[in-house]
Formats: structure tokens, C-alpha cells, sequence
């Protein structure tokens, strides 16, 4: 069996079970990504807060509390990291299933490669660093931080 490619413009195979089940493939993929991404939030404020807490147990010195300061921004740093590729790769998914709607070229059906980055708007990891739900989450995760590393070294 080779890999078929299908012109979708066809009005046969638009309503066939083959591309059905291939915009569920696609779909499958962007709720893996969001989900994927919630999960890191998630795990994220857990981790974070509980070496917080381990923190405020131990008694430190100034510059153990600066040190432990800059490891947590730098894990939750990595965290955003992670959390922003999986928001790119779920925006990419998601011009994939909006080309395979709208007809818009030709695809090669259950071919399941997201579009290059740079052939989609705001796909870019950088461009997801800084949206709303990534950039926010953890810039208001880095403030919380900061407030509660203050309150430490009270």
C-alpha cells in the first residue's frame, strides 16, 4: 500500500470515511498538544511551590536563598520552554486541520508532518514564549516567586 494523494477540491472524497479519519488524527494531535501544555503548567506550580516550601523549612543564609531564587526562575524557565514548543507544535496542528477544511491544496491524506514554522503565523517557539497563556502563566508563576523568595529572607 502507497501513500495516495488526494486533491480535496473532489466533492466525492470530501465526505468520505478516509478524511473523516484523518481530520480526527489531526484533531487528536492538537488536544495531545493542549493537553501536554496544561500538564506542564500544572506540574510546574507543584514543583515550584514545593521546593518553596522545602525552602522555607531549611535555614539558609542570604546568598543560599539568592542561589535557590535563580534555580527556581531558571526551572521555571525551562518549564515555559517546554510549554511554549507544545503551544507551537498545537498552532501548527491546527493550520494543518484548517488546510485540509478549506481545501486548500492538495495533501497527502494521513500525512501527519504540521506545517513548518515558518510557513505559520505565530507558530514560532518564541512567538509562544510570550502569548498569553504561556508568557502569562509563568511571568505571573515568576512574580508569586519573587514575592514568596522576599518573604524567605524575612
Amino acid at each position: 500500500m502507497g501513500k495516495t494523494m488526494v486533491i480535496l477540491e473532489d466533492p466525492e472524497i470530501c465526505v468520505s470515511e478516509d478524511l473523516r479519519f484523518y481530520l480526527g488524527m489531526i484533531q487528536g494531535c492538537i488536544g495531545r498538544m493542549a493537553s501536554y501544555s496544561c500538564a506542564f503548567k500544572g506540574g510546574c506550580g507543584a514543583f515550584l511551590l514545593a521546593l518553596l516550601a522545602l525552602l522555607q523549612q531549611a535555614e539558609l543564609t542570604v546568598a543560599e536563598v539568592h542561589f535557590s531564587f535563580l534555580a527556581i526562575l531558571l526551572s521555571a524557565l525551562l518549564f515555559a520552554m517546554i510549554d511554549a514548543y507544545y503551544l507551537s507544535l498545537e498552532r501548527r496542528y491546527r493550520v494543518r486541520y484548517a488546510e485540509v477544511v478549506d481545501n486548500k491544496r492538495a495533501i497527502e491524506l494521513f500525512d501527519m508532518a504540521p506545517p513548518a514554522a515558518s510557513h505559520v503565523e505565530r507558530s514560532r517557539v518564541v512567538d509562544a514564549l510570550f502569548s498569553c497563556s504561556v508568557g502569562g502563566f509563568y511571568l505571573s508563576l515568576g512574580f508569586l516567586n519573587i514575592g514568596l523568595s522576599v518573604l524567605l529572607l524575612v
